[in-house]
């Protein structure tokens, strides 16, 4: 409970009157009022109203971790989880190893940002594991690549992977961990979303936002739903918040995506997959047209019958899969989504900022933009689905993505965070290894014939 109240600071935009320790009122009128603390002087501005000025909105911080990303409270836990299990002889791969001196864990990260530079801090130097981190060149924020190649530890490597995307390095991942007895004889392990514990640990994040939004707004607990918007990649939060759902949490769970990237969003909508390559925008960590965990959503659409998810896993795989009604309607039953465009992701995130003085990364601000949307519908409606509050979940600090987020609203001076900073991650040291996709395939491959 103590580290969920550290990780989990849920603030109430157009409630709290205080937001973050840097500003001093937030008001739900069109006239804002902040405070610059470093010249103690106040200016008043008069904004245009928009849908933050009248309904409250409110928004779980998740990022009060040592990288500032949402993953830190489950990597934490899980590294913890495997230092002091270490001298059991089970394979934490789960697949039984015959020799118990096996107890060094090889963990192995594909990331398309946070889950590097997380896993990182939480395992480098540990003594019963190693971690290797793949990230796509090109496409994390130059704050979360010095993160990942900054860190000297001598159980960690880190690849950065040209010619890739977050989808590519998924696939390689999921060969690896395909081939059992590979995964046997290294005691390979992922900490991914792949993995189980990942999942389990993000349910926490559901019921703290419940229980705060329950408290800001005076609902009742157990009968009031609350709706929670996630900025939805591999679908592991969308996951948590299903698992929290089925153990009586009541919430709607509401999956945000860029529109160019809405396999996840259309999929609930329509019942219809047909693959297609990730584009690269401005919220990279959720450039994701390959969401694995999109196999233990089917199991629960199915009744949880194996057999069926299999099959239906087997059609996804090849590129295309269509759910009968009935199970469409299961899966809408479980959550539902919404896309929403660029040019509205930074619209919402430069009004709450210029608005509310309220600044989110590009992944939240996806989120606040789905949330917008659903703010105007339930002002032309009145039934209870449309009308109960709306928290999202803000996934990373906005200041690992200082320069982008600079850009889109050039008139405000943003500052670094001290722990984000060049002295701090190491500036002169770049502890990476350049690769192409193809070279870590082939790579693979031969670890793959020396093994066996």
């Amino acid at each position: 409970a103590q580290v969920m109240r550290v990780c989990c600071d849920v603030l109430t935009v157009g409630l709290s009157p205080t937001l973050t320790p840097t500003t001093t009122t937030i008001t739900a009128t069109t006239t804002t009022t902040t405070t610059n603390t470093t010249t103690t002087t106040t200016t008043t501005t008069t904004t245009t109203a928009t849908p933050f000025s009248t309904t409250p909105l409110h928004i779980t911080e998740l990022f009060s971790g040592p990288t500032l990303a949402f993953k830190d409270y489950g990597l934490h836990l899980l590294a913890n989880l495997i230092e002091a299990t270490a001298s059991s002889s089970s394979s934490f791969s789960s697949t039984t190893t015959s020799s118990p001196s096996k107890s060094r864990r090889s963990l192995i990260v594909a990331t398309s940002g946070d889950t590097g530079s997380a896993a990182l801090e939480a395992f480098a130097n540990r003594t019963h594991s190693t971690i290797t981190v793949l990230f796509p060149s090109g496409r994390v924020s130059a704050t979360q690549a010095r993160q990942m190649t900054r860190v000297s530890a001598p159980n960690a490597s880190v690849f950065r992977v040209a010619n890739s995307t977050s989808d590519t390095l998924d696939e390689v991942l999921l060969a690896l961990f395909g081939d059992a007895e590979l995964v046997s004889e290294l005691n390979i392990g992922s900490v991914n979303s792949i993995n189980v514990f990942r999942v389990l640990c993000q349910m926490g994040h559901f019921f703290k936002c419940y229980f705060d939004v329950c408290k800001a707004q005076s609902l009742c607990i157990g009968e009031d739903i609350v709706r929670v918007v996630v900025p939805t990649g591999a679908l592991g939060n969308a996951t948590a918040g299903i698992l929290a759902k089925k153990m009586g949490l009541p919430i709607d769970v509401i999956c945000a995506n860029t529109t160019l990237n809405d396999i996840s969003a259309n999929f609930i909508r329509t019942g219809t997959y047909t693959a297609r390559e990730s584009v690269n925008t401005i919220a990279p960590a959720i450039d994701i047209c390959v969401p694995y965990n999109i196999e233990r959503i089917l199991y629960y659409v199915s009744g949880e019958d194996p057999v069926l998810t299999r099959t239906w896993m087997t059609k996804w795989n090849s590129g295309s899969l269509t759910l009968p009604p009935e199970s469409l309607t299961a899966l809408q039953t479980l959550l539902s989504a919404d896309s929403v465009t660029e040019e509205e992701v930074k619209e919402a995130l430069r009004d709450l900022k210029l608005s509310r003085d309220y600044l989110t990364c590009p992944h939240t601000a996806v989120g606040v933009a789905v949330a917008r949307k659903l703010l105007d519908r339930a002002a032309v409606s009145s039934s209870t689905s449309t009308t109960a509050p709306i928290c999202v979940l803000a996934t990373a600090s906005p200041l690992k993505f200082l320069d982008l987020v600079s850009h889109i609203i050039p008139e405000v001076d943003i500052k670094p965070h001290p722990i984000l900073s060049l002295d701090k991650l190491g500036e002169e040291k770049d502890h990476s290894i350049d690769v192409d996709q193809s070279e870590l395939t082939d790579m693979i491959e031969k670890i793959k014939v020396e093994v066996k």
